[in-house]
Formats: structure tokens, sequence, C-alpha cells
């Protein structure tokens, strides 16, 4: 249950969204590696795409305390913190 706005002062339409994410898998591009199991938050706010999660694997490798960021989905530029 929850409740929506509509601002009418805003002239262009945007997005919010927060969820849980199960055994999600990244590919950011053909030729880059996929992130596989994440287990976290996913969160887009507007144009900026958000993921944390405390464990993944990539390449066969785990991968702990992720942080995956894309802050333009219009111009995707990713960066990805984390420990491997």
């Amino acid at each position: 249950d929850g409740t929506v706005q509509i601002d009418t002062a805003r002239k262009k339409s945007f997005l919010q969204l927060k969820m849980q994410v199960r055994n999600f898998n990244l590919l950011y591009a053909d030729d880059w590696p996929i992130i596989n199991d994440i287990n976290g938050v996913l969160s887009i706010d507007d144009k900026d795409m958000l993921i944390k999660s405390d464990h993944a694997a990539t390449v066969g490798n785990a991968l702990s305390n992720i942080v995956v960021r894309i802050p333009d989905l219009s111009n995707p530029t990713i960066f990805v913190d984390g420990n491997g």
C-alpha cells in the first residue's frame, strides 16, 4: 500500500523505485564480465541507478560489500566498488 503524489510544478516525468533483488545478474556491456548472484537492494531515482549487495560473484570469484552505481542512465557510465 502506498500513495501516489503528482507534482504539477515538475515539467518532466521521473521514476523512483526501490526493491529487493535475489539472484540478480548484471551485464553492463557485452565485453564486460557479468556480476552474478546479486542479493541486495536495487534503487532507481530518476536517472540514477544504485545496487547494494553483501555478496555476489564475477568470473568465478566471490565479491562482498558491492556497490554498483550508474549516476545517469541516459549516459551509462558505471562505477563498481567492493571486495573480491
